[in-house]
């Protein structure tokens, strides 16, 4: 039988007329969308068609819908550029046998195999298509939006043909997607996890975790209270914690607290949950006996007590059932009564104040006609949350400062509160100086705390004894900073050691003149920031002009030659407009450089980030930049996101959103 992909190439290479044409189906190196369009550029290119022809792909990421026997496990989805009518019409409704899903305007479109179902609604056994997609109508959540997912709930027929589908199954994985449909509605049964548990332990002893269904079996084999349910607990360990939480007991709460005091952030999140459904408490009494317990323990990191101001703030959207147009309010208010309540651990209140990103005034813009607070939460005025609005920077600031962010978690958090440090008080700067020499910080966490210091001109010879016994075991490795607001540590830690001449320099750039490890060769330019002189300015400007890929060496030029010459940095990325470098990099780097104390190292300007819209705002209203630099500063505001799609951009007041528009209306045709 042929298939899938081949009957869905034979479709995809008669297509393409009247100002449409669709790319050849893809290889690894068109992985993304990006690689899509880029392709099609080139292709549009080379067939001499006009830049406006409409056209359609996929990418390597959607090839993962077939198995490697070319089957459909998914609908394929074909991306698309030019005119949407245009593409519309020459995908047309797809190969015979197969339906074509038309997604709209915004949207991919989806290809996937026609299947019939009976009268019930049902389809036959044996149609693996048929099953795959009932399937994934049954587990699709009514609102995706809802803080807790709920389903459809299932008709005695479709009940009853997957209770039969998992009996008469005799696949292990088949059988565990059956299980999953059921147990979403709490619908499974004791015998079925015993069927399942037996298969599971046969097949996967040596690794229960490789089993793709482990989850919902162990959950259902939890709530069935199976004899083994436990073991498989102990065995598998934290990563059970979210499972173990949904069938709350005094045996749950034992296993999720012996988690969290062993340092699993996640796990102190699943226990706070699992009290507060246990003992029907609300979020924060709840919180106030976990973060209580925690704190009387040692060794209990920030990412710990931020998961517990988090999960405080995903509980509470349970807890609170407000209209639909006041859901804005639920995690902001919830944060912020977690940042005011004094019963809970400072550590907590000051997670939470960190989260706190989104300004009074937009909070503020559904109550300001009404009084819709005591909707959200009951007996919670709006004059009382006006005053906790009020009182919250002076009751929080302090905090903020004691207590940083979390070092070890996901990069972009780190990222996006980057601008937060671009005034260092006397209590940011002896968090940031603590957490460098702390022996337990990471490479993350030293680039961001490194650079920081040094970027303010805070960095002293504390920090480079700090790191003088450990920077080649912890240090001297490979770590990517392309999409960083930071650089690597070790270049940071290699220029603060030339500008305090400190001994240690050498050492250093005996490692960096070394051959390998290869990633070091490019990076090392970066470190000539350190001590500049005119010999390290004309090596890094000899790669600037060779127009090698660029990681940071453009910015670090200009900061380097600013320093030299005692002028603005943006001074000088200003001057390189029309000197041939690549706009790409010189807008990027025109943006990173506005602020010459805390400069940008992220690769790419942040389209959706409001602290270069900031910047991008300041070059532009620059009395002392070219008109060219202010020009360039007005196109990256058009296409920024607090313009294009201000609903997208968090941690922005309304009113902030509503005055960038304002001023970018104003100088429109200025």
């Amino acid at each position: 039988m042929t298939s899938d992909l081949a009957q869905i190439k034979t479709w995809w290479r008669a297509l393409g007329s009247d100002g449409f044409f669709v790319l050849p189906p893809p290889t690894r190196s068109r992985y993304t969308q990006s690689d899509g369009h880029d392709d099609a550029v080139e292709l549009l290119a080379e067939r001499g068609l006009p830049p406006s022809t409409s056209f359609a792909y996929w990418h390597w990421q959607s090839h993962d819908s077939f198995e490697r026997d070319g089957s459909l496990a998914h609908p394929l989805h074909l991306h698309w550029g030019g005119d949407y009518e245009v593409v519309q019409r020459g995908l047309g409704t797809g190969p015979d046998g197969y339906t074509l899903v038309d997604n709209g305007p915004k949207g991919a479109f989806a290809l996937d195999r026609a299947t019939a179902r009976d009268g019930d609604g049902l389809p036959s056994p044996d149609d693996a298509a048929g099953v795959r997609q009932f399937l994934a109508e049954l587990d699709e959540p009514i609102d995706r939006r809802s803080a807790r997912f709920e389903y459809r709930q299932l008709t005695e027929a479709q009940e009853t043909w997957l209770h039969d589908a998992l009996a008469a199954s005799g696949d292990l994985r088949q059988q565990g997607e059956y299980l999953t449909t059921l147990s979403l509605r709490d619908s499974d049964r004791p015998q079925e996890a015993d069927l399942l548990y037996r298969g599971w332990h046969e097949q996967y002893a040596d690794n229960p975790t490789e089993y793709p269904r482990w989850w919902p079996l162990l959950r259902s084999m939890l709530r069935h209270e199976h004899e083994r349910a436990w073991e498989l607990v102990a065995e598998i360990g934290p990563r059970t914690a979210g499972i173990v939480a949904q069938v709350p007991s005094e045996r749950a709460l034992d296993v999720l607290r012996d988690f969290a005091l062993g340092g699993d952030a996640e796990a102190a999140g699943y226990w706070l949950s699992a009290y507060a459904d246990l003992h029907n408490l609300t979020p924060i009494d709840a919180a106030v006996f976990v973060g209580g317990a925690l704190e009387d323990q040692s060794g209990i990191g920030t990412d710990l007590w931020e998961e517990l101001a988090q999960q405080i703030a995903r509980l509470s959207h349970l807890e609170w059932t407000p209209a639909a147009h006041q859901k804005v309010l639920l995690t902001p208010l919830a944060i912020l009564r977690t940042a005011l309540d004094q019963r809970l651990p400072a550590q907590v209140r000051a997670a939470a104040a960190r989260k706190y990103v989104v300004p009074a005034a937009r909070m503020l813009d559904p109550v300001a006609e009404s009084d819709p607070i005591d909707e959200v939460v009951p007996g919670y005025t709006a004059g009382e949350f006006r005053t906790d609005v009020a009182r919250f920077a002076g009751a929080t600031a302090e905090l903020a400062d004691t207590f940083g962010p979390a070092l070890t978690g996901y990069e972009g958090a780190l990222t996006s509160i980057w601008h937060e440090y671009r005034v260092l008080t006397p209590g940011k700067i002896a968090w940031l100086h603590a957490q460098v020499a702390d022996p337990a910080t990471e490479m993350q966490g030293l680039g961001f705390c490194l650079e920081l210091l040094y970027a303010h001109g805070e960095a002293t010879v504390a920090d480079v004894d700090a790191l003088r016994k450990r920077w080649k075991k912890v240090l001297a490795k490979k770590y990517e900073t392309t999409y960083t607001e930071w650089r690597h540590p070790l270049v940071t830690l290699t220029c603060l050691a030339h500008d305090l001449g400190d001994p240690l320099a050498a050492d250093l750039d005996t490692w960096w003149a070394k051959p390998t490890p290869k990633w070091k060769i490019r990076t090392r330019l970066l470190t000539l920031l350190g001590a500049p002189n005119e010999q390290k300015a004309a090596q890094l400007w000899a790669y600037v002009e060779s127009g090698e890929h660029d990681e940071g060496h453009l910015l670090t030029w200009v900061l380097l030659r600013a320093r030299l010459d005692g002028v603005r940095p943006l001074d000088i990325a200003d001057s390189l407009i029309g000197s041939g470098i690549r706009d790409y990099v010189l807008h990027r780097v025109l943006f990173a450089a506005a602020v010459g104390d805390q400069p940008l190292w992220h690769y790419n300007v942040g389209a959706g980030s409001w602290h270069w819209w900031q910047r991008i705002v300041a070059v532009a209203e620059d009395s002392g930049v070219s008109a060219a630099a202010r020009k360039i500063a007005l196109a990256a505001a058009r296409k920024h996101r607090v313009i294009a799609y201000p609903d997208d951009v968090r941690g922005v007041s309304t009113e902030d959103l509503a005055a960038a528009q304002r001023w970018l209306a104003e100088r429109q045709y200025g």
